[in-house]
């Protein structure tokens, strides 16, 4: 079995991680955890700042975002590593469009199962900010687990306030 773990710097893909490492896996089963980074200087030249000295620090900050998805993937390949055995589990940083990306590496990795984290936006928040989740949900050529956070007590405490306050109006 092919296990795909596609992560980002989150609680969300923590969780990922977490529940992939708190389960049993045949012997032979295979990971590899990547990160996506999307390119800034892409981004950036389109939105029209062309200059060289802002391109160079468009490049520069970009290496540096990079440089730290790596040392995020490597802190998590050692993670697995040290549960299934280090020749199982490998990682690397990939550049690109996130979903499309993720879609095409589970494609060439030929993964059986992609594992990614999700923010669990709804409403016009999922709808500015995209959902990669769902993107992965409808296109992934391979089974997929969407791992959602535990809600901590100080994340729970407001929504219950609110819940609380709407069953006092209906009554």
């Amino acid at each position: 079995m092919k296990v795909l773990l596609a992560i980002e710097e989150s609680e969300f893909s923590s969780a990922a991680v977490d529940a992939v490492a708190d389960r049993s896996w045949p012997t032979a089963t295979e990971f590899r955890i990547i990160t996506v980074v999307e390119s800034l200087a892409t981004q950036y030249c389109f939105a029209g700042a062309t200059s060289a000295s802002s391109i160079n620090t468009v490049l520069e900050v970009e290496r540096q975002i990079v440089e730290h998805h790596q040392k995020l993937v490597i802190d998590k390949v050692a993670q697995l590593a040290k549960l299934f055995g280090e020749g199982r589990v490998t990682g690397e940083v990939l550049e690109g469009p996130i979903a499309d990306v993720i879609i095409e590496e589970a494609k060439k990795w030929q993964a059986d199962l992609l594992v990614v984290g999700s923010h669990g936006r709804k409403g016009l928040q999922r709808f500015l900010l995209g959902s990669v989740a769902g993107k992965l949900a409808a296109q992934a050529p391979c089974s997929i687990e969407i791992v959602r956070a535990k809600q901590t007590q100080t994340e729970a405490a407001p929504k219950k306030k609110q819940e609380a306050m709407i069953m006092e109006a209906h009554h």
